[in-house]
């Protein structure tokens, strides 16, 4: 993807791809299934709880999804 291209070049950043296609998604220590479970919680959110809103609150939105999920096994 051309959205990730250039990533590897920002100090302290290391860019590591899966191949999905390939049935991985998991290689060594790199690993998509919580990125995917985040986005999960946050279409439904989208779809459920809030239906739409404007390009102005996305980030706060974000930012409470991912308040959610980075907590979600506090209880």
């Amino acid at each position: 993807m051309h959205g990730y291209n250039g990533l590897d070049k920002v100090s302290d950043y290391q860019h590591r791809r899966i191949n999905h296609s390939a049935g991985a998604s998991v290689v060594g220590t790199t690993r998509t299934d919580k990125i995917e479970e985040l986005w999960s919680l946050v279409k439904e959110g989208i779809g459920g709880a809030y239906h739409s809103f404007s390009k102005k609150y996305l980030q706060p939105f974000l930012d409470e999804y991912s308040f959610r999920y980075n907590r979600r096994s506090d209880g």
